[in-house]
C-alpha cells in the first residue's frame, strides 16, 4: 500500500506540474487518465483488505472511496468544459 501512495503523490504532483506550467493536453489527459485508473485500482485493492480482514465499518469506509472516485470523475468532466488545467477554473 505504500508504493501505491507514493504513486498516486507522484500523480497528484504531475497534475499540480500541470497548474503550474504549461505542461500541453496530452501530458494533462494522460496523467488524469492514470490518476483515475490508478485510484480505482488503489481504492479496489484496499477494499478487498478491508473485507478480508472484516474491517468493522467497511461500507462506511467504502462510501469514502466512492465520495473519492465521484469527486476524481467531476474534476475531469471540469477539464472536458475548461479544455485545460487552470486552478481558478476547475477546482
Amino acid at each position: 500500500m505504500d508504493k501505491d501512495h507514493k504513486k498516486l503523490l507522484n500523480l497528484i504532483n504531475n497534475l499540480s506540474a500541470c497548474i503550474l506550467c504549461t505542461t500541453g493536453e496530452e501530458f494533462e489527459r494522460h496523467n488524469l487518465s492514470e490518476l483515475i485508473a490508478y485510484t480505482r485500482n488503489h481504492l479496489k485493492a484496499a477494499e478487498d483488505l478491508l473485507q478480508t480482514n472484516g474491517y468493522p465499518d467497511y461500507e462506511g469506509h467504502k462510501a469514502q472511496h466512492d465520495q473519492m472516485i465521484s469527486y476524481v470523475e467531476s474534476f475531469v468532466r471540469k477539464y472536458d468544459a475548461v479544455g485545460r488545467i487552470d486552478y481558478d477554473r476547475i477546482i
